[in-house]
């Protein structure tokens, strides 16, 4: 029995492998130039018309929505609370907000989210109020709601 000490192979299983190599980023540089990349659009939100100016809510007339980190939705309007579904709260939020609107079209929607809560249910309600025709005033705030 012979020991082979230092034998390299060289052949055809190198050219295979170069070959497919060869393929691989012939099909990666044909795939990248011929894709097309969407941009999404958002939605348009107007902001308040003075940011420095301090908030004052009005109990009997604003409507005020509160956010906890749990993604609890609260709805407070004339001092009586309405809590939203959080499963539907794009459909059920639009009812009850468009319902309170209806009645008082001067109310300002004044939403106070914790820092911890979920962006997405903040981002949900923001939707619902441009939906609306309003332009939400949006605080944050550290610890409970």
């Amino acid at each position: 029995m012979r020991k082979r000490l230092g034998v390299r192979r060289t052949g055809q299983e190198d050219e295979q492998l170069e070959g497919a190599i060869d393929i691989v980023f012939l099909l990666l540089i044909f795939f990248v130039l011929t894709s097309s990349f969407q941009i999404l659009v958002g939605a348009k939100i107007k902001p308040p018309k003075k940011v420095d100016q301090e908030l004052v809510i009005d109990n009997q007339k604003d409507i005020v929505l509160k956010v906890d980190a749990l993604a609890q939705v609260v709805l407070i309007y004339q001092k009586q609370e309405y809590p939203l579904v959080r499963d539907s709260l794009f459909k059920d939020g639009k009812a009850k907000l468009g319902a309170l609107l209806s009645v008082n079209h001067d109310a300002k929607v004044v939403v106070f989210a914790d820092y911890d809560s979920p962006f997405g249910v903040v981002n949900t309600i923001e939707l619902i109020c441009t939906n609306l025709g309003v332009s939400p005033y949006i605080c944050y705030e550290r610890g409970q709601t």
